[in-house]
């Protein structure tokens, strides 16, 4: 009896002091949950507004600027059509008809009507705006004028004309009323050069800019952690110049990589057990007798232990590339261009997931998160395959394949320099202007 009473005074001695301490990690929940701070705006929001704008401005400008070479190239043609016609005439041979040579003065001073057979030494050309205010042609024949007296030169009413279609057809225009300025058998020198609708498309088609909208989607290779999924978008504006073309834009790109955590955590294992005395009452049988009554208690002993999670964290980037192509096959509608350059790459926003730990009956000591800090700006190599289909004048769509290696650390100093390299295919829609 005593010695039992001896035992839970030894328990009731040794543990009735004890009061738990809270972990450090509780410590800080409470404390975050009396001093919680407002949360502030977040950074990839503001980011992606100043992201639109910059796009909005880039668009702008964009069209601006080829409104304006549309305006000079349009009024260079419209000036360029203004030209006066070649025209060749011959010189008039006056006979006069059968009759009195005698009277061949008195005819001519009463106006009477005289032949003047015309020949060309050499075919004539004429715009075709012209054959409406002209006689009809007539080959090798005579052709009745009236003669007009004038004192300096005689005015030619009726003209023949002869020459091929083609010739005709190259001609720049002009009114009627500038026949008469032209001296005979006298060329004007042309100063403008004329374009036909071919030359015209060709010269277009060597110089001129283009935007499009593409999309990516690859692998991230780790040298030390798993490979990871990545893709991205953007806008891209370009100039081409003959079979080399230059191109820039703005674009997105998410990436993600595997985490690191060290978790130090306790567990309960089970050394023995005691008897824990509840009550005691006076056995009615025999009143010399206690009776006690008791209940089996497990004893706990805290055991350390470690464990690694990997979580996949998440990153966003404003990305913006600086390409140069070179088109090495372009035939009816299909093309292939070899494609290098370099993109800078600045992180937007970030997303730490939690440890993702979980042990029942455990209480966690301290958890570290040994995942390596990223840095915000960075740069990488890019070399690709452009293969292209035109569907008309203006559209054409492409397919990419892609690779691109970093030039600098995505980490920061503190940790080991990592250098990962990416291969995507991007694709994608462009407008030529």
């Amino acid at each position: 009896m005593n010695t039992d009473n001896n035992i839970d005074n030894l328990f009731k001695e040794g543990l009735g002091n004890f009061e738990p301490v809270p972990s450090e990690k509780t410590w800080g929940e409470i404390e975050s949950a009396l001093f919680a701070a407002p949360k502030p705006v977040p950074f990839f929001l503001r980011k992606r507004v100043i992201a639109a704008v910059l796009l909005l401005l880039l668009t702008l400008g964009g069209w601006l600027l080829y409104s304006v070479l549309q305006t000079n190239d349009r009024g260079m043609t419209d000036n360029s059509t203004k030209k006066a016609p070649v025209i060749v005439t011959p010189a008039a041979k006056t006979t006069p008809t059968t009759g009195n040579t005698g009277n061949t003065n008195n005819n001519n001073n009463n106006n009477n009507t005289v032949n003047k057979p015309y020949k060309a030494d050499k075919p004539l050309t004429t715009d075709n705006s012209l054959t409406a205010n002209t006689t009809n042609i007539k080959k090798a024949s005579t052709v009745t004028t009236k003669a007009v007296p004038q004192p300096a030169k005689q005015k030619l009413n009726e003209t023949i004309f002869t020459g091929r279609q083609d010739i005709l057809s190259n001609m720049p225009y002009a009114g009627i009323h500038n026949l008469t300025t032209l001296p005979l058998n006298e060329i004007p020198e042309q100063h403008h050069e004329i374009l036909t609708v071919e030359q015209y498309v060709k010269k277009r088609s060597n110089l001129h800019f283009y935007t499009g909208a593409t999309v990516q989607a690859g692998m991230i290779y780790y040298p030390s952690t798993k490979d990871q999924f990545t893709y991205a978008a953007g806008a891209d504006f370009g100039l081409k110049a003959g079979k080399f073309y230059f191109e820039s834009g703005i674009g997105y790109r998410h990436i993600t990589e595997q985490g690191n955590y060290k978790i130090n955590f306790k567990t309960q294992d089970s050394i023995g057990y005691y008897n824990h005395v509840t009550s005691f009452e006076v056995n009615p049988q025999n009143p010399n007798e206690i009776i006690l009554n008791y209940k089996k208690t497990t004893v706990y002993d805290s055991v350390e232990h470690i464990a690694y999670t990997a979580p996949l964290f998440k990153y966003d980037y404003l990305t913006v590339p600086l390409r140069i192509g070179y088109r090495v096959f372009n035939a009816n509608n299909l093309f292939i261009a070899l494609e290098t350059g370099i993109e800078y790459s600045r992180l937007m926003s970030s997303f730490i997931p939690d440890d993702g730990f979980y042990y029942e009956g455990s209480d966690i000591v301290q958890i570290v998160n040994n995942t390596p800090a990223r840095v915000e700006n960075n740069w990488k190599f890019m070399f690709s395959v452009r293969v292209g289909i035109k569907l008309n004048k203006s559209i054409s769509i492409i397919a990419q394949p892609e690779f691109s290696k970093y030039l600098t650390s995505v980490y920061e100093k503190q940790y080991d320099p990592m250098k990962p390299y990416m291969m995507n295919l991007r694709a994608g829609i462009y407008f030529d202007f």
